[in-house]
């Protein structure tokens, strides 16, 4: 008997692959409870809560399918009782469980790797791309920890290789500031960005981005994600003129193609580049690769920041004038975010704004009910002049 014959005859492995059978019920009704509870509260649910809730909404996914596993029974059980319930494929199913909890091994350890080449690249470049700065940024940081009441014993650092500010590390964290924004940005907007970063330390980003990434390395093959990376696609191929339409008609070619036969990611990806719009070429050769790198193989989950402010003018109109910031992520990676005003009869895409981009436009009649981001969920802010 082979070493992989003995594997398969374990209880356990059989209750691992019954174990992610049942998160994929179990990880959608956690997703549509989440989706439920944030659209019954709508606006009156603040930024703060919306993350609290995602949050634990993430720790409950986490922990199903643990739960799940020891609830099937002990380790050394002789046989793993089967459900109560009917479930498809029977007996054919319990042969392919095993062969599923391999497969699921080998994309852990594939989404693994990638994490830990992102910790190393985010250590080096704490290390060796960074230089301390002046006192004078070193006492103002003090001061805004002080009236933050930032406890964590945070560090300053200037970066050439950041075109952003960001936090690296958790118990010892880093603010790494580009060398740009030090040098050529007045005071006032420096402190700005750096009381902005301090508020990343005090809700713990980058622990919270750390154990996000390990959850959706072990639980990658959910469905929730796709879900979730169509829902963006739609938004990029959104039109004022025709609405869905173009994102319609790729789903129509993609049944047409794909129907009753295997399909890859790749597979897909290639017809999301037949049928992209040119605002979805970022990298200028006509290929998504940005995209499925960042948002399909990666793991990282961004943050964004929406800042507008509409201030009337004299001929009735007023000046709507916005700004979006990507947060939580490297410096590379990429997204493109449209901006809506929500009227109570209709809707307006303002545009997509990149990070960081400046957005704004002038509009008549009654302001709008708000301006939002999509597809991330931002924290919005509004001064209405």
């Amino acid at each position: 008997m082979s070493a992989v014959d003995l594997m398969f005859q374990q209880p356990w492995v059989t209750r691992a692959g019954w174990t992610l059978v049942h998160f994929l019920w179990q990880g959608s009704v956690i997703a549509i409870l989440l989706a439920a509870v944030r659209a019954i509260a709508g606006p009156r649910f603040a930024a703060r809560g919306r993350y609290a809730l995602s949050c634990a909404a993430l720790a409950v996914m986490t922990a199903a399918p643990l739960v799940t596993f020891l609830a099937l029974g002990s380790l050394d059980a002789p046989a793993i009782p089967r459900p109560a319930w009917p479930v498809a494929g029977g007996a054919a199913l319990d042969r392919v469980l095993p062969w599923l909890v391999v497969a699921w091994v080998a994309g852990v350890v594939v989404f693994s790797v990638r994490i830990a080449l992102g910790w190393r690249l985010a250590a080096r470049l704490r290390r060796s791309a960074a230089t301390t700065v002046s006192p004078e940024w070193q006492r103002a940081l003090q001061e805004l920890m002080v009236r933050m009441r930032v406890s964590a014993p945070v560090s300053l650092l200037a970066s050439s290789r950041t075109t952003v500010p960001a936090v690296v590390g958790w118990l010892r964290p880093v603010v790494l500031m580009p060398v740009e924004a030090l040098t050529g940005l007045p005071i006032s907007q420096v402190r700005a960005l750096l009381a902005h970063e301090l508020a990343h330390v005090l809700r713990h980003d980058y622990l919270v981005n750390v154990l996000q990434s390990m959850a959706e390395a072990l639980l990658f093959y959910h469905p929730v994600k796709g879900g979730y990376v169509l829902n963006m696609l739609r938004s990029l191929m959104w039109d004022p003129h025709t609405g869905d339409a173009d994102f319609r008609t790729m789903m129509q070619d993609f049944v047409r193609q794909f129907t009753n036969r295997a399909v890859s990611t790749e597979d897909f990806k290639s017809l999301v580049e037949k049928h992209m719009k040119p605002g979805m070429d970022l990298d200028g050769n006509h290929r998504m690769d940005w995209f499925f790198n960042d948002w399909v193989y990666g793991t990282d989950i961004p943050s964004y920041r929406l800042e507008y402010s509409l201030t009337p003018q004299k001929d009735g109109k007023r000046l709507l004038a916005g700004k979006l910031t990507q947060s939580g992520v490297s410096p590379e990676f990429k997204m493109v975010v449209p901006v809506f005003a929500e009227f109570p009869q209709k809707k307006i895409r303002l545009g997509a704004a990149a990070n960081p981009r400046q957005f704004g436009g002038r509009l008549q009649g009654d302001p709008p009910r708000t301006t939002r981001a999509h597809p991330a969920e931002s924290q919005s802010r509004c001064a209405d002049g």
